[in-house]
């Protein structure tokens, strides 16, 4: 059931992808961090920068999963979002 408050978050969250930190370039001269997730049809990533005490995005990964990836446990499934 879609509620006012879930009209809500979608708006909100739209927002924010449409706005300010969007992808940024990669600064070679600070360090990378890669956040991973994975559910039980995709697995996604996000490489990432901190600057300025802010997370600044440099690119996004996802995938939908195989037939056969998605017999594997959830640490496989993130871990394949390393890959």
């Amino acid at each position: 059931m879609w509620t006012p408050q879930a009209e809500c978050a979608f708006l909100d969250l739209k927002s924010r992808l449409a706005t300010q930190p969007i992808l940024r370039p990669p600064d070679f001269t600070k360090p990378f961090c890669l956040a991973v997730d994975a559910s039980d049809l995709a697995t996604g990533a996000v490489l990432f920068q901190e600057v300025d005490g802010l997370e600044h995005p440099i690119c996004y990964y996802s995938k939908k999963l195989d037939s056969h990836q998605k017999c594997y446990s959830t640490v496989e499934k993130e871990a394949s979002g390393l890959i």
